[in-house]
């Protein structure tokens, strides 16, 4: 039966626990939320639904704990129709109630072919307070609004236009950018040497030619945009003063780097001038005036409507868990805290949404557990399109946060940033397609994180100097997976290709994994700015400058005028270690994760080491391997065998070598005899080993991972689990069972009798051989598992990653059972705020073992 509900603005269907809601434009969504949150108390499942139309937002649509539903029921807000829903934010202004500018002084400062033509809105009402000022030099982005129209960002007035061409002028531009080199003051000083410094400390100075910088009114306000010195550092720079007798733009404020030299790419420079009424004579460009707050545009032919997106979130959830958005649009944002919003969320989903026109971040997950943007379109960004971090990196607990099956494309359209950024510990990017920017696809810090199944290209359309999957600058970094991507027809600017590069691990980066990808037309395949700890197997590099390029300006900076990697002055502490300190590494999980940071931070660590190159196919490279000649002669540090090289120029580019793929690796459940109790393992989204646990449907261990190292590798990273072997027994699953190692076998006659088992084999992702199996079995109220790794002769175990995610701290026993001889005795660690995980105390740093591994079992059981 149908029931109106007290708010007059959505219907509520109820058929059992279900209370289904319908929204149509017009309607408060907040009351909406209200309506359904009551529900929510009552027990009733929520879906709310939305009607097509256009729903404009003066605020954020606000989730908090109180929005939550169940992993079995989740809240859903969806369109009815998917696509035709559209959350909109900023001020709409229709093109008819425009009017011709009033201010005879303003008009006479517009191009005089289309001052006539020009229209003009008062927006006091729509913005009483002032608005933010352009500061005299800044990265990121301009302050809000920003103008739309057609779903499309309308350019700020500028000189050159976009996508013009002039190569005979006063000032020569090409495809609307304006090159220079003519400094007359870099704003650098030189050292003692004669070099010149790589930091500014006076404001720069070029020639401009062209006499229309004669009228331009500099004193109430002009910029240039550009890449000044790096093709990756761009700025906008205020004009401090012109002096048409010697055509010098002298700026207001210095910037970092300064202003001209040659930099990777060539010594030729380019910008923009923007935000100049003067120069406002093209169809769609506009200008705002922030004293008067009066807007002022050239209509192009059919306009209809202009949008001021301002700085302001469409949707914010905090804190809230299961909830899922489907199918709705959001459009219209400049700024603020991002488009779509979910922070310290969990299981909280966005799939088959559309972010569009957000002048900044359309996304934003962070912090939380599990929340997922899938099968998503992203477009038209000024800024990243989406941000996401999460997870506790001091303690390597994953938050498995995830951009999956997406398409994101021109991003970074105001500020140069990538289309991606991850942080924090165990997140993912999966399956997507990254397509059509000026800069790279990824950048990347933290830990843990995958990258897999992507297809890239047509990025780095501007940008040089940069990677498409880029990290760098921090030794700390560790433990990431770049496998089985696709990238390829990069960059729109032959001269500069071969400074447009793939996987850069850039300024002694540490520790990514690069194995089984595609990287075709690149500048350099993979990069190592002089870091350590990168094995690189199984890709094919083709049709590039350089295959692996390898370097040591770690060990060459340190010692020269750049002193970019010194020891730090106030601990002492060398470059490297300084990064990795904070993270207590010397001890668990630390340096269980990675028991090789420990060796080569005592071994010369400003040299790069264990590099190693093996199993890759290089086709037509100029350069397969680049080495700085101090490379070679320090011996073992890049290891290459096994590659195959050919420069057949008719040669096919080959497929990848997978021998087993991600995507195919199998989950395994067993449950107890009674099916009280489950079990669960597999990879999770960030492709680390995992498992979970349920008793009487209550969730008694959340997803927590699994591993043990042994011989410095961590079984529980780089492995696919295959099809499981089952068995099942009538007596108790284990016996000996100790909870410390003061108490007896007491917990033995507790378990129940009768229990399932399955043995899990683990295939390497690089070989495809089976190089471990995790064997586990589940009983009535518990669970039991334990690490098989073959092995002969003398090994040595690092330590276990196993750990325990407890939603129920107080409801379960973890406890140990059967522990070899020579296995030390366990105890539990916290791990962040929400695990706990196994060390041993007597040997923190790790014990031998002779034969085949064979860890204690780890049990949990529900008191």
């Amino acid at each position: 039966m149908k029931k109106a509900v007290a708010c007059a603005l959505t219907a509520v269907v109820l058929a059992g626990a279900a209370a289904d809601f319908a929204v149509k434009p017009g309607d408060d969504l907040a009351r909406a939320r209200d309506e359904a949150r009551r529900a929510l108390k009552e027990g009733r499942r929520v879906c709310v639904t939305l009607e097509p139309g256009i729903y404009t937002l003066a605020a954020p649509l606000k989730f908090e704990a109180d929005d939550s539903g169940t992993e079995e029921a989740p809240v859903v807000w969806r369109a009815a129709k998917p696509g035709a829903t559209i959350l909109r934010g900023g001020v709409t202004l229709k093109a008819a109630n425009l009017k011709p500018v009033s201010d005879p002084s303003v008009k006479a400062r517009f191009p005089a072919e289309v001052r006539e033509q020009v229209r003009e809105a008062d927006l006091s009402s729509a913005y009483p307070k002032p608005l933010t000022e352009w500061e005299p030099v800044f990265r990121g982005l301009p302050p809000d609004p920003w103008a739309y129209s057609g779903g499309k960002p309308l350019p700020l007035a500028r000189w050159p236009n976009e996508g013009t061409n002039d190569l005979t002028g006063p000032e020569p531009h090409e495809n609307g950018w304006c090159w220079f080199t003519n400094v007359v003051d870099s704003g650098r000083n030189p050292d003692a040497q004669g070099r010149a410094r790589e930091t500014a400390v006076r404001p720069g100075a070029i020639r401009f030619m062209d006499p229309r910088a004669e009228r331009w009114r500099i004193a109430d306000g002009a910029w240039m945009y550009g890449y000044w010195v790096h093709d990756w550092f761009d700025v906008y720079q205020r004009i401090g003063s012109f002096d048409p007798s010697t055509r010098t733009v002298r700026f207001a404020e210095k910037v970092h780097f300064g202003v001209g030299g040659r930099t990777w790419g060539g010594s030729k420079r380019r910008y923009i001038v923007i935000n100049l009424p003067e120069e406002l004579d093209a169809p769609g460009e506009w200008w705002l005036d922030r004293q008067t707050r009066r807007f002022y545009i050239l209509p192009a032919v059919g306009m209809d409507e202009i949008v001021l997106a301002r700085a302001q979130s469409l949707i914010s959830v905090s804190g809230a868990k299961n909830m899922r958005f489907e199918g709705l649009t959001l459009q219209y944002t400049h700024g603020g805290d991002g488009a779509y919003v979910c922070i310290n969320g969990e299981n909280v989903v966005a799939y088959r949404c559309a972010f569009t026109d957000h002048g900044g971040k359309a996304v934003v997950v962070g912090g939380g557990f599990g929340n997922r943007v899938e099968e998503c379109r992203i477009v038209r960004t000024g800024d990243t399109a989406i941000h996401l971090y999460g997870g506790e990196r001091n303690m390597l607990v994953p938050a498995r946060n995830a951009l999956v099956r997406c398409d994101v494309s021109r991003w970074g359209l105001l500020s140069k940033s990538a289309g991606v950024l991850v942080e924090g510990c165990g997140n993912a990017v999966r399956g997507c397609t990254l397509h059509d920017a000026p800069t790279g696809a990824i950048r990347y810090g933290g830990n843990e994180h995958l990258f897999a199944d992507n297809d890239i290209h047509h990025v780095l359309l501007e940008a040089c100097d940069a990677g498409v999957i880029y990290t760098g600058r921090d030794a700390s970094t560790q433990g990431h997976l770049i496998f089985g991507n696709r990238l390829h027809d990069l960059g729109d600017t032959p001269e500069l290709s071969r400074f447009r590069n793939g996987l850069y691990f850039d300024d002694s980066d540490w520790g990514d994994a690069a194995i089984g990808n595609s990287v075709v037309g690149v500048g350099n395949a993979v990069v190592i700015g002089g870091g350590s700890m990168h094995p690189i197997f199984n890709n094919v590099l083709a049709d590039c400058y350089g295959g692996v390029y390898l370097d040591d300006r770690a060990y060459l900076w340190k010692r020269s005028w750049r002193g970019s990697f010194a020891p730090d002055p106030k601990t002492g502490l060398g470059w490297a270690e300084s990064c990795c300190a904070p993270f207590n590494y010397r001890y668990a999980p630390w340096s269980v994760a990675y028991p090789d940071l420990l060796r080569w931070m005592d071994d010369n660590p400003e040299l790069p080491h264990a590099n190693v190159v093996s199993n890759n196919v290089f086709v037509r490279c100029s350069k397969p391997y680049r080495l700085w000649q101090r490379d070679v002669e320090h011996n073992g540090l890049l290891h290459s065998d096994w590659n195959v090289v050919t420069t057949n120029k008719d040669a096919a580019i080959p497929a990848p070598f997978h021998p087993v793929e991600i995507a195919a690796a199998v989950r395994t459940a067993v449950s107890s005899p009674d099916g009280t109790t489950e079990a669960q393992f597999g990879l999770d989204v960030a492709g680390r080993l995992s498992w979970r646990m349920k008793h009487s449907g209550r969730e008694m261990v959340a997803v927590s991972t699994l591993g043990v190292t042994v011989d410095g590798r961590d079984f529980g990273k780089l492995v696919v689990p295959g099809i499981a072997i089952r068995s099942e027994g009538t007596g108790v699953a284990v016996t000996n069972v100790f909870s410390r190692p003061s108490q007896d076998t007491r917990f033995t006659d507790k378990l129940p009798q009768g229990w399932r088992g399955v043995a899990i084999p683990l295939a390497d992702l690089v070989t495809g051989r089976t190089v471990a199996v995790v064997e586990a079995r589940v009983f009535t109220g518990g669970a039991a598992y334990r690490w098989h790794v073959p092995r002969s002769g003398s090994s040595r175990v690092s330590g276990e990653m196993n750990s325990w995610v407890l939603p129920r701290r107080d409801a379960v026993h973890l406890l140990e059972a059967e522990r070899p001889d020579g296995y030390p005795y366990a105890e539990l660690q916290p791990r962040g705020k929400v695990a706990v995980g196994v060390v041993f105390p007597e040997r923190p740093r790790g014990f031998p073992m002779t034969g085949k591994v064979v860890t204690p079992w780890r049990v949990t059981y529900v008191k």
